[in-house]
């Protein structure tokens, strides 16, 4: 049963989970020497979030960099900085869900060829 402990632990772990990923973010976007508003890394994960939805091409290649180059340029970065960045945050956060997922695999004793087998023998 979810009482309310479990919805405020929840909370509070969604909390964490996007205060880190706007921190990435800004810290991604100071690495190119963009000192923006702490506003600019918010924008640019909540256009990036709704990005992801849209139909596009195998992981988002396009599409993401796009977002987030409006929304840098919005914030007057030129155009050649803010597709570095873009390029950068999608690299990295593709990297992070990448080894989260083999972490996964890992600590659920899988293995990626186990898995393999299994979908191949439901086919």
């Amino acid at each position: 049963m979810v009482t309310g402990r479990y919805i405020l632990y929840a909370f509070g772990c969604l909390l964490a989970m996007w205060s880190t990923v706007f921190l990435v973010a800004y810290l991604q976007m100071a690495a190119f020497g963009l000192f923006l508003p702490f506003t600019a890394p918010i924008m640019v994960i909540i256009f990036v979030a709704f990005g992801k939805i849209i139909p596009s091409s195998p992981g988002g290649i396009g599409t993401l960099h796009y977002l987030i180059l409006v929304v840098l340029m919005s914030f007057g970065v030129s155009k050649e900085v803010a597709l570095g960045c873009a390029i950068l945050m999608h690299g990295f956060g593709f990297l992070v869900e990448v080894g989260a997922g083999f972490a996964a695999l890992a600590f659920s004793g899988l293995s990626l060829g186990g898995v393999t087998r299994r979908a191949e023998e439901q086919a």
